[in-house]
């Protein structure tokens, strides 16, 4: 059973900052994101917002290597899905980044998987609130600043609520072009016959997205940046959707996700 101290949240992830080598992603766990909650000992609803400003976020249990795991379930070790890099856990650009090691066994490798394909989109972090500065709203719901609270895990979760966190994109903190997909059999063969017949070695057909990245890299202009308001509103549409899914959750008689 979850301890009612620990809040989540919830938040759409992308998995494409994912390195082979070292088998890591690069989580952002939140963006201090205002969300509709509630206090489970009461059942007050509200609408609570994670301050991000320096020294409101206690990261000692974060960079100490906490444990990413399969949606909050800490009942058992074997839901451990990774940890975070000791010592990568920061505020930057008001955004709480970290590194997280992704494992390599056996029982937790389909989730692993799920994530690499961009399949899991989404990470949750729990925490305990030490202290709130409340903030009246003339009659509408009261707005709660958490001032003083200390990120416990983050998760892999299946329902957002905070659209700014997510696994960071590879172009993010790596450079490079992306690897070409590998070889496949027929390639494969068709080359090795070449080569002993003494024929000509077939050229490797670029695949659809190779042709669209080499387009891009030829005609630059063409690539767009996504309009700041159309980022704002389907985040916005994104943060509404993930209130109504807590709702259900909590109907249902869930912690919502955060």
């Amino acid at each position: 059973m979850s301890d009612p101290k620990t809040r989540r949240r919830a938040s759409r992830v992308r998995s494409d900052s994912f390195d082979p080598e070292s088998y890591t992603i690069e989580v952002v766990w939140t963006t201090g994101a205002t969300v509709r909650t509630f206090d489970p000992w009461t059942g007050e609803e509200f609408d609570e917002a994670l301050s991000l400003d320096d020294g409101a976020v206690n990261l000692d249990r974060l960079n100490a290597g906490a444990a990413f795991i399969d949606t909050h379930d800490s009942s058992e070790c074997s839901r451990v899905v990774g940890s975070v890099v000791r010592g990568s856990a920061r505020i930057e650009g008001g955004k709480g980044l970290c590194l997280v090691q992704l494992s390599r066994a056996r029982d937790v490798a389909d989730i692993v998987l799920k994530i690499r394909e961009g399949v899991i989109r989404n990470v949750s972090v729990g925490y305990w609130v030490h202290r709130y500065e409340t903030v009246e709203q003339d009659g509408a719901t009261p707005l709660k600043i958490a001032t003083e609270w200390e990120p416990l895990e983050i998760s892999a979760v299946p329902v957002p609520a905070d659209a700014g966190s997510q696994i960071r994109s590879a172009r993010g903190r790596r450079t490079g072009a992306r690897p070409r997909p590998p070889e496949t059999d027929m390639e494969r063969g068709a080359r090795a016959a070449a080569r002993i017949l003494g024929k000509p070695v077939p050229k490797r057909e670029p695949s659809a997205s190779e042709r669209a990245l080499a387009a891009l890299r030829r005609h630059p202009g063409r690539a767009r940046e996504p309009d700041p308001r159309r980022v704002a509103e389907r985040e916005a549409a994104d943060r509404k959707a993930g209130a109504k899914a807590a709702r259900r959750l909590l109907w249902r008689g869930h912690m919502p996700g955060r």
